[in-house]
C-alpha cells in the first residue's frame, strides 16, 4: 500500500494525486503500518492531499515512534521544536531526535546535533555536536551533515577552525547536489578561503544552486553580476537574481534590489518600491535595511 501510495504521491507510474496517496497511506495506517502511519503524518502536517491537521500528524508519529520508525521520531522532533501541533518543547524535541540518533537515523543524528551545538533544549556540548555530524557526514552520507561540519570548521566552532577542512565538507555535500553545500563552497572560491580562489566556479556553483531555490545563492549572484565578481558586469541581471531572492522573501535581496531601485541601476527608478522592500526586511530584523530607511 505505501508503494501504491508513493506513486501517486510522486507520479511514478502514475498520474501525481496527493488524495489519491494519502488515501493508500491511510489504508496502510489503518493496517498498524508504520510507514504508512507516518508518510500519512507528514501529508496531513502539510495539507498535502487532505485537510491539515497537524495534531493528528503527531498521533500517528507517536504510534510509528512506539514501533522504532525514526523517521516518525525526527517528525516528532521537529514537531516539538517548532510548536507544529503541540506545544514548542526544545527538551522534548531533543528525547525524540536522541531516540533517532541512537537508532543511527543520520537525520536524527543531525537534527540533535544542531539542538547539542546551540544549548537547545540540552547542555550545550559543541564537541558532541561536531561527533554527531561526522557520525551522519561519513556513515551515511548526510549533507545535512557535511554543511555543519563544514561551518564548524569555518568559524572554528567544536573544533579549531580550518578553512581547508571547511571546504573539504562543503565539497563533499556541494558533489551530492546539496544547495547549501554548493552555495558555501562557492563563498569560499569567491574568497580563496582554504582553496585557491576561483570566482568563475563560484558563479556556477551558485548558479546550480540558485536553480533549486536556495536564495543565499541568488543574493550571492546579484552581487556578482553587480559589482562584475566572476563574470561582466551587468546592473540588469543583478537586480534579476537579486528580485528572485527577493520574491522568496529573503530580507538581504530585499534589501539590494530596493538599492538598484532607489538608484535605477538595472531597473527603473522607483524610490517607493524600495522603501516597501526596505521596510520589508527591517521587519525581519535586516539592519542595513534599517539604515536605510533612516537615511
Amino acid at each position: 500500500m505505501c508503494n501504491a501510495a508513493g506513486a501517486f504521491e510522486f507520479g511514478e507510474g502514475v498520474e501525481e494525486d496527493a488524495s489519491e496517496a494519502a488515501r493508500y497511506y491511510k489504508m496502510a495506517a489503518d493496517a498498524g503500518d508504520p510507514e504508512g502511519q507516518c508518510c500519512l503524518g507528514v501529508m496531513l502536517s502539510q495539507g498535502k492531499g487532505v485537510a491539515e491537521d497537524e495534531a493528528e500528524a503527531v498521533r500517528l508519529w507517536k504510534l510509528a515512534a512506539e514501533k522504532g520508525h525514526t523517521r516518525s521520531m525526527c517528525c516528532l522532533g521537529r514537531a516539538f521544536e517548532f510548536g507544529d501541533g503541540v506545544k514548542k518543547d526544545a527538551s522534548e524535541a531533543v528525547r525524540y531526535y536522541k531516540m533517532a540518533a541512537d537508532a543511527g537515523d543520520p537525520e536524527g543524528q543531525c537534527s540533535l546535533a544542531v539542538l547539542v551545538n546551540a544549548g537547545n533544549g540540552v547542555a550545550q556540548d559543541r564537541t558532541e555536536a561536531v561527533r554527531l555530524w561526522k557520525l551522519a557526514a561519513h556513515g551515511a552520507d548526510h549533507a545535512r551533515s557535511m554543511c555543519c561540519l563544514g561551518r564548524a570548521f569555518e568559524f572554528g566552532k567544536g573544533v579549531e577552525e580550518d578553512a581547508s577542512e571547511a571546504a573539504r565538507y562543503y565539497k563533499m555535500a556541494a558533489d551530492a547536489g546539496d544547495p547549501e553545500g554548493l552555495c558555501s563552497l562557492g563563498v569560499l572560491l569567491s574568497l580563496g578561503k582554504g582553496v585557491a580562489e576561483d570566482e568563475a566556479e563560484a558563479v556556477r556553483l551558485w548558479k546550480l544552486a540558485a536553480e533549486k531555490g536556495d536564495e543565499r545563492s541568488m543574493r550571492c549572484l546579484g552581487r556578482a553580476f553587480e559589482f562584475g565578481e566572476g563574470v561582466e558586469k551587468d546592473a540588469s541581471e543583478a537586480a534579476r537574481y537579486y528580485k528572485m531572492a527577493a520574491d522568496a522573501g529573503d530580507p538581504a535581496g530585499q534589501c539590494s534590489l530596493a538599492v538598484l531601485l532607489s538608484v535605477g541601476k538595472g531597473v527603473a527608478e522607483d524610490e517607493a518600491e524600495a522603501v516597501r522592500l526596505w521596510r520589508q526586511a527591517a521587519e525581519k530584523g535586516y539592519g542595513q535595511a534599517m539604515c536605510c530607511l533612516g537615511r
